[in-house]
């Protein structure tokens, strides 16, 4: 039995964190839509070792198009990636999951996504068996808070393995 306010497999760990139905001053510390809520404030100094290294790929490459594979990937996790800092590269971005990615997600996020320079792409996919993609089909692969998901150790190696051949 979950106790009060709790929900989902993870009841003892985690409170239900959706925005649905949330007090508006809890919505103000988690709200990403909020670019002062403490929630974004958190996610904006997360994401400044990504923006670095992207940087440094696009530097060194000396690329125009980066291929990104967002591994677990959700429009989400980049609402707040200041792509319009980028404006000569042109991102390709495929968000693999083993569902669909829910339509609210992309209808709440996507037009804050709406940047002449990116593109995403949603795949179904097991990110612990990528045969659907070559050998460097990327030059990034990435993930957020996926590999505590994926099973046990055989399974954390083949996600660690196809991670790093894509």
């Amino acid at each position: 039995m979950c106790k009060k306010g709790w929900t989902n497999e993870h009841s003892l760990r985690y409170p239900n964190t959706s925005n649905h139905n949330k007090k508006p001053a809890v919505k103000k510390y988690t709200d990403l839509t909020d670019p002062n809520s403490f929630r974004s404030r958190i996610r904006t100094k997360r994401l400044k070792h990504l923006i670095a290294f992207i940087s440094n790929i696009i530097d060194k490459e000396n690329l125009r198009t980066v291929r990104i594979c967002d591994l677990g990937g959700t429009y989400r996790y980049w609402f707040l990636f200041p792509f319009h800092k980028f404006n000569t590269v042109t991102f390709e971005i495929t968000m693999v999951n083993l569902e669909s990615i829910v339509e609210d997600e992309k209808t709440k996020y996507a037009a804050h996504l709406d940047h002449p320079n990116l593109i995403f792409k949603t795949e179904v996919g097991n990110a612990c068996h990528l045969p659907q993609y070559e050998t460097d089909r990327f030059d990034l692969t990435t993930s957020n808070s996926v590999v505590e998901h994926v099973g046990g150790w055989s399974n954390i190696k083949k996600f660690a393995s196809e991670s790093q051949r894509i």
